[in-house]
């Protein structure tokens, strides 16, 4: 009994730290990407209310591996930052005035769940677009009441809008932008298959390149210099050892071809 309220007494400590430690760490992020936004806001147009999502979809379309995202509920405007996989680099923003949305709909069955399991709102425009959010339950419900009542503040006028509803300010939309190249990706992640770290070269990026070349090459090295020793009994390798070191090399190997898939490859500004 006693070890039962001992291991129940580390799982909440545990869970607590944990909960406390992730908070931080989106208040961080959070930080991070207002100080580097690459738009100014007017001092009369305060935030009102931030929100990190988990993924967000435009016409009920969701991506494989979505990048981190997040929204800013402004006085006059709800800002939405699309971040690099990394959540370094900004990619774009996109605005939406208040007075082009025509409904905010997040499900009761959204609202009395779980506060941490995630949950979706969808954000109605007047032409016909659709914008989910995915976030956790308790912050979508907080940031849904504070939508509504923006929109229920006269509009003012002088925020520059699209005709389409959502457009996108930062790079500029008129600029020209070459044609995404959407087999890249996949070809960066076949070659990190054959070895952890091509797939980064590939992309262009030569630091993380090489650390995971290193990285699976000293693991793998170590790994299969053991499990010889073990196999032909040179000297007595303890064998949880040997799969520790397994774990690792197939630990690497994954994380390469998933980063190697959802980096974006460098480009020069020519």
């Amino acid at each position: 009994m006693a070890i039962i309220i001992i291991w129940l007494w580390l799982v909440i400590i545990g869970g607590r730290m944990i909960f406390r430690f992730a908070l931080r760490e989106q208040q961080a992020i959070i930080k991070r990407i207002l100080l580097q936004l690459p738009i100014s806001i007017p001092k009369t147009e305060r935030i009102q209310a931030v929100i990190l999502l988990r993924s967000v979809a435009r016409q009920g379309v969701k991506q494989w591996f979505p990048n981190r995202s997040l929204a800013l509920a402004t006085q006059q405007r709800l800002l939405l930052i699309d971040m690099r996989f990394n959540g370094y680099q900004i990619q774009s923003v996109w605005q939406l005035p208040y007075h082009q949305i025509a409904s905010i709909d997040l499900p009761e069955e959204n609202r009395f769940a779980i506060a941490g399991l995630p949950a979706r709102m969808t954000i109605a425009v007047h032409s016909n677009q659709k914008l989910v959010f995915e976030a956790s339950r308790f912050e979508l419900s907080g940031f849904a009441e504070a939508l509504e009542q923006l929109r229920a503040q006269p509009h003012v006028e002088g925020v520059p809008s699209s005709p389409l509803g959502l457009g996108r300010i930062f790079p500029d939309a008129a600029a020209p932008t070459m044609p995404p190249d959407h087999k890249r990706p996949l070809r960066a992640a076949l070659l990190s298959v054959l070895y952890p770290g091509i797939g980064q070269l590939y992309n262009g990026e030569l630091w993380r390149g090489g650390l995971f070349l290193i990285l699976y090459t000293l693991t793998l090295g170590m790994a299969w210099q053991l499990f010889m020793n073990w196999y032909l009994q040179y000297t007595e390798v303890p064998f949880t050892f040997i799969l520790f070191l397994t774990s690792g090399v197939l630990l690497i190997w994954i994380l390469a071809i998933f980063d190697a898939y959802t980096d974006e490859p460098q480009q020069s500004e020519a």
